[in-house]
């Protein structure tokens, strides 16, 4: 059995119209001085996010990591739960480091460290009024921030991240395959594919590139999380009948969190190559175990009803 652990508490926000969202805690790793006001929580994509330009790109954009340490128990992996933390693992883990400008335009001002944002604010001002001076003078004072945010970012690459039950749905119980199927762009891409072909018309459609689906967050859009292996791990099997039917009330009932562990194993430049003026990034995850757990909420003593290793 995978062992539940303790997490920081996500807290339910707004959802757009077009997307929904979710909260995760945003505990950036550099410290704040205990007079400033906390930087707003950076909120998940829970759909997940569809990049903007998710062009599946070319393999050879892909880095592959060499191999990685000994696997802790799960209740060791990081949590993923803002985007400044993918930036800051993509720049330690990749073949070739984004520019300390790169990096510090990829962060949202509003979201930032509050010692950092008076910063970025200078940058974006340098940059409107074209002066190059003060643009490098910004930059030379954002550089020992970024630098140190990438030192300390961990070297192991297990990561882990939660979701709730409305960023991860299950079909109904499937008598003849015996299981779940997950219902999510992650899993499925070709879900992503048909709401395109239903919106733009065939004639369009049969025109673009496949869709991949990431998952970003709203501190740092620019750098997102995705699953290698999501399409052949998009079925949950679940034979013992007694856990197949309090599963499916869980689902039915909106009271389920999943919490999915993988493996970093590539960095990927997913830039666009029609749309090179708006970069991606990408961390590529290979999944390796799924709990699912009661309660959209659960708390460190909850154990999981069911888990699987992918």
């Amino acid at each position: 059995m995978i062992h539940h652990h303790q997490r920081r508490a996500i807290g339910a926000l707004l959802c757009t119209a077009l997307l929904l969202s979710a909260c995760g805690d945003d505990k950036s790793p550099a410290p704040q001085a205990k007079a400033q006001p906390a930087a707003p929580a950076a909120t998940k994509v829970a759909e997940p996010a569809v990049a903007e330009n998710p062009r599946e790109v070319n393999a050879d954009s892909k880095f592959r990591l060499g191999a990685p340490g000994p696997a802790p128990s799960f209740d060791q992996y990081l949590e993923i739960t803002t985007g400044n933390q993918l930036a800051f693992m993509y720049n330690k883990q990749a073949e070739q480091m984004d520019s300390i400008e790169f990096i510090a335009k990829s962060i949202n001002i509003e979201q930032a460290e509050p010692d950092l944002q008076p910063l970025l604010k200078q940058l974006e001002e340098a940059e409107n009024a074209g002066n190059p001076f003060t643009k490098s003078d910004a930059v030379e004072a954002i550089q020992p921030f970024i630098q140190q945010q990438i030192l300390a970012a961990p070297e192991d690459r297990y990561v882990k991240m939660f979701f709730t039950a409305q960023e991860m749905e299950f079909q109904p119980y499937d008598f003849e395959r015996k299981g779940f199927e997950i219902q999510n762009r992650l899993f499925r891409p070709e879900l992503e594919n048909a709401k395109r072909k239903a919106t733009v018309g065939w004639d369009a459609y049969s025109k673009m590139p496949p869709e991949k689906a990431y998952i970003t967050f709203s501190d740092n859009r620019v750098y997102s999380l995705g699953f290698e292996n999501g399409p052949t791990a998009n079925f949950l099997k679940v034979e013992d009948e007694a856990t197949a039917r309090r599963l499916q009330d869980a689902f039915l009932a909106n009271d389920h969190g999943i919490w999915l562990y993988g493996l970093i194993i590539a960095t990927q430049d997913n830039t666009n190559p029609d749309n090179p003026n708006t970069p991606r990034r990408a961390l590529l995850v290979d999944l390796q175990a799924l709990d699912v757990v009661e309660g959209a909420e659960p708390t460190p003593a909850s154990p999981p009803i069911f888990s699987r290793k992918l």
